[in-house]
């Protein structure tokens, strides 16, 4: 690589396992060659199994590390995860506003994957107004577009009518509904562009170590729009990432264990 790797700064929670959140957001910017930066929103104790403790971080502290970070060394890309509480996501959005416009990769994170509340005292769609209006793709998965928007989610169609509320009623310029959590082997991703909606048809990789799969493909969608990379073009790549993270995921702890960023590229002819 020549010249300047894309800087890219992740506004999330720390996972001290690595599973998710900051680190697995760090994993995934180093994976693909970018410079990683990172804001710490919340300090959480958690393993494969349960979130045993969260202690969000103040929101003074988080509009601090984000200055710090924006003012110096910079970014070409932003993702936000975990924000932990409304005044966070305010704090977030009050120092973004004091920027020029950046690529801006939301992961709208309501509860871990053991099922632990990880946004507190209010409702996070609120919350997240300001800074809607300055993201370019917000990734809810079927249960979060779902509680976010209070529409059914069941069809595709549903789907599409929900992700349209997020995009027309609160600003977003894209909405990718992650497609994972539905039946069937086949996932389907869709995005909503406010004119378009594009789905994205995979496989399902069969494996219960899929810890990190929404850290991952929104860290890899910044990645790509850091380097200006169109956002169909970021999305469809950003899903490769993560399905090559699924076949190299690693079997640690008790319970699920995380996708692994950094297995090796398999041939195509591997793929199935």
């Amino acid at each position: 690589m020549t010249g300047r790797p894309a800087r890219v700064l992740s506004v999330a929670g720390l996972d001290p396992c690595g599973c998710s959140g900051l680190l697995a957001d760090v994993r995934t910017f180093d994976s693909l060659g970018a410079f990683s930066t990172g804001v710490v929103t919340a300090l959480t104790a958690q393993n494969t199994v349960e979130v045993t403790r969260i202690d969000v971080t103040p929101p003074a502290s988080i509009a601090a590390q984000l200055e710090a970070v924006l003012t110096d060394v910079g970014a070409d890309a932003i993702k936000i995860g975990m924000l932990g509480s409304p005044e966070s996501a305010d704090a977030v959005a009050e120092v973004l506003e004091g920027h020029a416009p950046l690529p801006l990769v939301v992961d709208p994170v309501l509860e871990s994957s053991t099922g632990t509340r990880l946004f507190s005292n209010g409702d996070l769609l609120p919350a997240l107004r300001r800074l809607l209006r300055r993201t370019t793709v917000m990734t809810p998965n079927l249960g979060e577009l779902e509680e976010l928007t209070g529409l059914p989610t069941a069809t595709f169609a549903e789907q599409v009518a929900a992700a349209r509320s997020l995009v027309d009623g609160f600003g977003a310029s894209a909405v990718l509904v992650k497609g994972g959590h539905g039946d069937g082997n086949t996932i389907v991703d869709l995005l909503y562009d406010g004119e378009r909606t594009r789905r994205f048809e995979h496989q399902r990789i069969a494996t219960p170590d899929d810890r990190g799969t929404g850290c991952t493909l929104s860290s890899a969608i910044a990645v790509n729009l850091a380097r200006a990379l169109p956002l169909e073009m970021s999305v469809e790549q950003g899903i490769e990432v993560v399905q090559r993270a699924l076949r190299g995921s690693l079997d640690l702890g008790a319970g699920p264990g995380p996708v692994y960023q950094l297995a090796k590229q398999r041939r195509s002819s591997d793929v199935g």
